[in-house]
């Protein structure tokens, strides 16, 4: 398939979707009988799996700051998660123990916007919360994310994974619904506004990340079928990724862009704790 593409007149579109502490085996393609994610497993068995990639480093920030990048993560001086932004954690750490994403680097989405791609970033970007580190300020044209490691972090403690406080753009909004519907649905509304120009939508849900918060419709079946509490929401989590990525890829295939897109699935940094 690579070979086609190099032979097109025009250049792929790229979707990218990057997960937050999934494990290896937190999918039906890789053995699981409990987990519910056909949609995700299709993309499985019709293209490459990767079965022997590692992250450098067992926490957030470093593979995403590697993925941007295209360094290993301790050239960047990235080797931890980037703590929120707030007194308290300036305190612990102090100044020269925060690293955030410099803005020198040359991002991927850099790159794909100077080739004519229209660039877009939806979910957990945790290399940066402010000016100049936002990824508004790292080559991406539309955003949606939510500030810190995880929702309900510092420095927007009072949200929650059904009301969460979101950016847009870099300006705050308190948003309602849950918080992986609303990023997947950013990403159809941009990817169907122009079809003309290729695109580079990079999607970083923080599913199934604490706090372990889903509809108790999602969770209920596996709870039925014995499964405790937590472990059933992390599942019932999964499910609603997969339902909404294959929304996704519908719209996609309404726009007649499947043969012209690449898809890239991955997690982080592995399991959720636990």
């Amino acid at each position: 398939c690579c070979e086609d593409y190099k032979k097109s007149d025009s250049p792929p579109n790229v979707l990218f979707i990057l997960v937050d502490d999934l494990g290896w085996k937190d999918l039906g393609c890789y053995g699981s009988s409990f987990y519910e994610t056909p949609n995700i497993d299709r993309l499985a068995d019709m293209g490459f799996r990767f079965s022997q990639a590692y992250s450098a480093h067992p926490v957030c920030s470093p593979t995403r700051a590697a993925i941007m990048t295209g360094k290993h993560p301790t050239r960047l001086n990235i080797t931890d998660w980037i703590p929120g932004q707030n007194p308290k954690n300036r305190k612990l750490l102090g100044p020269d123990d925060l690293h955030d994403l410099p803005l020198e680097e040359f991002t991927v989405a850099e790159a794909l916007k100077k080739e004519g791609y229209k660039t877009f970033f939806a979910g957990k970007w945790h290399l940066g919360e402010n000016y100049p580190m936002r990824p508004e300020d790292q080559g991406f044209e539309e955003v949606l994310i939510h500030k810190s490691g995880g929702i309900g972090q510092a420095p927007d403690t009072d949200a929650n994974y059904f009301n969460p406080i979101l950016w847009r753009n870099g300006e705050q909004l308190k948003a309602n619904g849950y918080c992986t519907d609303l990023f997947f649905d950013a990403a159809i509304q941009f990817l169907r506004l122009d079809s003309e120009k290729p695109f580079f939508v990079y999607i970083a849900p923080n599913v199934p990340h604490t706090p372990l918060e889903i509809a108790r419709a999602y969770s209920q079946p596996f709870l039925d079928r014995g499964i405790d509490p937590r472990t059933a929401a992390i599942y019932g989590m999964l499910k609603n990724l997969d339902e909404n990525f294959a929304a996704l890829l519908q719209a996609i295939d309404e726009e007649g862009l499947v043969d012209e897109t690449l898809i890239i699935f991955m997690t982080d940094n592995g399991s959720t704790r636990g």
